[in-house]
């Protein structure tokens, strides 16, 4: 009976190490037609390997991402979810089902994804990058540097890096620490049209006009198609007096895009500087009709201005009083003028 039972045991283990040991041949013929872009081949044979193995979570991860290269996104979660259930440490496969989040519009979702990545290995530098730009992205600018830190201490030669924390310190205007990020940024890429926009953005804001020109001209300069830069320098050219130049910058910011919202009201002040109030008019006009929202109370306010300079003070009282809705205080002034 001790010999039958023995025996029993020695079959059963010769079986199991067979199961194995197939799975994981199937597993590595996968990963070789993987490594080969052969993606439709591999997933049948990681496949395989599941069916024999259902416990694998390596060969669910590539599975997921051999669908992912196929463009099947929501069978490629799947398997990156199960691989996640099955071992929750497989950090590649949540990292990926992070970005399956992200791209599903679920930002926090992700974020919480990628610090769970970040609690198992604190150094993963794609994780950190990750959610650094993602709290960049929803305007969490104290923790979003904090992590730009981290990632730059095992990674220091990444120019985006660089400009992206500059644009968190910007947004928390601690300037001077934003400008030298830039100025990195810049060192390590000569032809980061962005980095150059935003220090004439920042050169803008604190009235070095004459840098401000500089920088924007170096961004036109490396990308002619970077609309934020050529307002960027029509607003300049306004602060100086170069009204008419200034014109030509709107133009070809609301030729690159001809919804930009902020390229019209420009114009139109360049315009009505230069005694062009109906003109002025309608491009302040066309700036409220593609965006009427209170983040273009700026655009009410300039309307009522000009509707005052052409004796329309019917219609300038009701822009102002959208403008002051949308809490442009100084329209509260012009209210109680016109009311008298």
């Amino acid at each position: 009976m001790r010999n039958t039972f023995s025996c029993f045991f020695v079959i059963l283990f010769a079986y199991y190490s067979s199961y194995a040991q197939s799975s994981s041949d199937y597993f590595r013929k996968g990963k070789e037609q993987y490594d080969s872009s052969l993606y439709n081949i591999a997933t049948d044979n990681f496949t395989q390997s599941i069916t024999l193995n259902p416990r694998f979570d390596s060969a669910y991860y590539y599975r997921g991402y051999c669908y992912f290269k196929l463009k099947d996104t929501i069978q490629a979660d799947i398997d990156w979810q199960t691989a996640i259930s099955i071992n929750p440490r497989c950090n590649i496969a949540r990292f990926y089902h992070a970005s399956v989040k992200y791209y599903n519009n679920d930002t926090l979702g992700s974020i919480w994804e990628l610090d769970t990545v970040l609690y198992f290995d604190k150094n993963d530098k794609e994780a950190l990058y990750a959610r650094a730009y993602l709290k960049l992205e929803l305007g969490y600018y104290e923790s979003s540097v904090e992590d730009w830190n981290r990632y730059m201490l095992q990674n220091s030669g990444n120019d985006t890096a660089y400009f992206n924390r500059g644009y968190a310190l910007d947004n928390l205007e601690r300037y001077k620490e934003a400008i030298k990020d830039y100025k990195k940024s810049i060192e390590i890429n000569p032809h980061n049209a962005n980095a150059y926009c935003n220090l004439g953005n920042i050169m803008y804001d604190t009235k070095k006009y004459k840098t401000a020109l500089l920088y924007f001209d170096k961004a036109i300069l490396f990308d002619s198609k970077l609309k934020q830069a050529h307002y960027g320098r029509g607003l300049v050219k306004n602060s100086i007096k170069k009204d008419a130049e200034s014109i030509n910058d709107f133009n070809e910011a609301i030729k690159l895009d001809s919804l930009y919202t902020k390229a019209f009201v420009g114009r139109g002040v360049a315009k009505s500087h230069l005694g062009d109030y109906n003109a002025a008019l309608i491009d302040y006009t066309k700036a409220i009709k593609i965006n009427s929202g209170k983040e273009n109370a700026v655009a009410y306010y300039n309307s009522g201005n000009m509707k005052v300079k052409l004796n329309d003070l019917v219609g300038a009282l009701k822009d102002y009083y959208i403008a002051y809705k949308y809490g442009y205080m100084d329209a509260k002034n012009e209210i109680k003028r016109i009311s008298k």
